[in-house]
């Protein structure tokens, strides 16, 4: 589960917000969330990601997020088929933006999985603002 934050001030503008998880090489990646979707106004939206273990857990469990999101686009992929999970929005907004994204990540559990980082990218402007 990954939640990001940026907020522009002093006129600046936020259009594009990149959030990075580089997960270890030796775990699976099953679900993502949020999936792509455009977004043609603001409104709360709620990121929900289910998970099962890869199919090996008795149970299904949940996890949800609300946030607001802002036009234009989000969504969530694996980068170049790696396990590099990726969560992309692009817009052009002065307000403070919130991300929730998840994936759901399981691996052999006789062997902990290796570590991860983590990476926040962002595009801003000067002054008008589409949003």
């Amino acid at each position: 589960w990954l939640q990001a934050n940026v907020n522009s001030s002093h006129q600046w503008c936020t259009q594009k917000v990149i959030s990075e998880v580089d997960l270890p090489s030796d775990i699976t990646v099953g679900d993502l969330a949020p999936a792509d979707f455009d977004i043609t106004r603001t409104r709360t939206f709620r990121t929900k990601l289910s998970t099962n273990a890869d199919g090996n857990g008795t149970e299904r469990a949940q996890i949800t997020q609300d946030q607001i999101v802002y036009p234009n686009h989000i969504g969530t992929r694996l980068v170049n088929d790696s396990n590099i999970f990726r969560l992309k929005w692009r817009g052009d907004e002065d307000d403070k933006l919130a991300f929730a994204s998840g994936a759901e990540i399981s691996w052999d559990a006789a062997d902990s999985p290796g570590g991860s980082t983590f990476h926040l990218n962002y595009s801003l402007r000067k002054t008008g603002c589409g949003g």
